[in-house]
C-alpha cells in the first residue's frame, strides 16, 4: 500500500477541485476544507477497504467535511452565495453574469433530489465516472446512468422554466 504522502500527493488536486466546486469557487475554504479532508482520510484510513477507487473514497469524504462545515457553520446559503473568485480577466459585467449563472444552477439543484443532487456533484464536479459513483452510492452502474440522465433534464427544464436559459 502506497503511503499516506505519496496518496495525498497524487490526488490532493483533484480533491481540492472538487471541494471548490462545491464552496463556488472560494480557494481559501476549499484549502481549509481539504486538509481537514486528508486529517479525516488519515485517522480513518484502516477503514478503507478498497471496494472503490482512492479517488472516490476521498471525495466521499471530501464531501462529508464540506456539510459537516455547512452544517456547523449554519450558512448554507452564505457559503452557495459568497462566490468570489477571481475574475480571471473577465469584465465586472461578465464576472457578474457568471456568478449569477452559478447561483441559477446552485438553485436548481435544490429542487433535485438528494439522491440526484449528489450523483450530478459526483459526476460534474469531481469528474468521477458513473461506475465509480455506483459502487460509492451502493447502487447498480445502470441506475446511476438513468438517474444522471432524469437529474439533468429536469436541471435543464428548471433552468429554463425559472430562469430562461435555453439549453
Amino acid at each position: 500500500m502506497k503511503d499516506f504522502e505519496d496518496i495525498y500527493h497524487e490526488y490532493n488536486r483533484d480533491i481540492y477541485h472538487f471541494l471548490l466546486k462545491l464552496t463556488c469557487c472560494q480557494p481559501e475554504l476549499a484549502e481549509e476544507l481539504l486538509q481537514e479532508t486528508f486529517y479525516q482520510a488519515f485517522i480513518s484510513f484502516h477503514r478503507f477497504q478498497g471496494r472503490c477507487s482512492m479517488k472516490t473514497w476521498l471525495c466521499q469524504i471530501a464531501k462529508n467535511t464540506f456539510y459537516n462545515y455547512v452544517r456547523h457553520e449554519k450558512r448554507q446559503s452564505r457559503v452557495v452565495q459568497e462566490c468570489v473568485p477571481d475574475s480571471g480577466g473577465r469584465s465586472a459585467e461578465q464576472e457578474y453574469e457568471r456568478r449569477e449563472r452559478l447561483h441559477h444552477l446552485s438553485e436548481a439543484m435544490t429542487a433535485l433530489e438528494e439522491r440526484e443532487q449528489m450523483i450530478i456533484e459526483y459526476h460534474l464536479f469531481a469528474g468521477l465516472p458513473h461506475k465509480e459513483i455506483a459502487i460509492l452510492m451502493g447502487m447498480k452502474e445502470t441506475t446511476v446512468k438513468v438517474a444522471y440522465s432524469r437529474a439533468r433534464i429536469k436541471l435543464k427544464k428548471r433552468l429554463s422554466e425559472v430562469y430562461g436559459y435555453e439549453i
